[in-house]
């Protein structure tokens, strides 16, 4: 593809709903993670990250029974 053929199509995907623009951004993400060996973290994911870091700092773990539970629910 050419750099115009993805202006072309970027003015498409203006007029798509949030939904697919989303997918399209988080393939594109990926893409460009893939070739930089950076992953850029999307608005979603850095808010359930602080969450994680908030339940974290607050001592809130899933007990080592129901890591172990999950375990072996998905085969590991």
């Amino acid at each position: 593809m050419t750099t115009k053929l993805l202006q072309h199509l970027m003015e498409d995907v203006a007029s798509w709903p949030d939904e697919d623009q989303r997918e399209l951004a988080a393939c594109a993400r990926a893409i460009n993670a893939r070739r930089t060996g950076r992953y850029l973290v999307s608005d979603a994911e850095r808010a359930a990250l602080a969450e994680a870091t908030d339940q974290a700092d607050r001592g809130e773990f899933m007990s080592e029974a129901a890591v172990s539970a999950a375990d072996r629910r998905h085969g590991a």
